[in-house]
């Protein structure tokens, strides 16, 4: 291609330009080969860019959003992925990503960049966001190994919490044999039978994690003899109440009209007075 320049009386200039076609894509896709992850698995995310040119001058880059909105780009130059055409064409280009909990829920998306002479990238198609999602084993975050001392009276209040996915059901191992199935303990007054071991398990398809608190309850030696001494103080109150009582009826009585019936040996006695 040329370009004329005309001027009166001048002879007419004429220069080669080279003219460069840029095409947008007709689509730009990405795709995953599963829906659902497990942690540790290698994903391969695969982004399909459909008729763009010219492919020497092409990028594709990926963008990564987690779950707290930070953002990573990675570019990938011509030469990074594969190309079927000369000028204009089809591209295919594969990021691979480790499969971990961090990956869970996270937004990967991909677009082509065109490399224009004496200007900046052109973004010329992107895909639609992709989210991921990984199963992992849980992990207990809330509920440390450890021992607790408490004394008989005492509230215990025990709050296993995992994160995993998918959600964690949890499983107690309590002393006396006993079991349960929820998240959360609390007993509103420990006795010496509460003291033991306090096994949390939290638990899903990918795992389980488990945590061990001993749970000692010591005796209040103070209420123990706060109580013996109130029955010690009772008994005497008692006794002493006996005594009294007998002295106070103690001494000489004289009967009057005093009936006795032979045949039934019942002797009535209706008048009493003391000396």
């Amino acid at each position: 291609m040329f370009c004329y320049l005309s001027v009166p009386n001048t002879e007419q200039c004429k220069r080669k330009v080279r003219l460069n076609l840029y095409k947008r894509p007709d689509s730009v896709k990405i795709s995953s080969e599963s829906i659902v992850w497990s942690e540790g698995q290698m994903m391969k995310l695969k982004c399909e860019i459909e008729n763009v040119g010219p492919l020497q001058n092409l990028n594709v880059q990926w963008t990564r959003v987690d779950q707290n909105n930070n953002t990573t780009v990675t570019e990938m130059p011509y030469g990074s992925f594969r190309a079927f055409g000369e000028e204009c064409g089809n591209v295919t280009s594969t990021l691979t990503v480790s499969a971990s909990h961090d990956e869970d829920e996270v937004q990967y998306q991909c677009a082509g960049l065109l490399k224009l002479e004496q200007l900046q990238q052109l973004q010329v198609g992107s895909s639609e966001p992709l989210k991921l999602t990984v199963h992992y084993k849980p992990t207990i975050t809330q509920l440390s190994s450890g021992t607790i001392s408490l004394t008989q009276g005492d509230e215990l209040v025990l709050n296993c919490s995992a994160h995993g996915n998918p959600s964690p059901q949890y499983f107690w191992n309590l002393p006396g044999n006993k079991n349960l199935t929820t998240s959360f303990i609390f007993i509103n007054s420990v006795k010496s039978d509460d003291q033991g071991q306090y096994i949390c398990t939290a638990y899903n398809d990918e795992g389980s994690d488990s945590v061990t608190v001993v749970v000692n309850v010591a005796v209040d030696y103070k209420l123990i003899i706060i109580a013996v001494c109130a029955a010690v103080a009772m008994v005497l109150l008692a006794k002493l109440f006996c005594i009294c009582c007998r002295q106070a009826h103690t001494g000489n009585y004289i009967l009057k009209n005093l009936t006795s019936h032979r045949h039934d040996a019942i002797i009535a006695l209706s008048h009493m007075d003391q000396l």
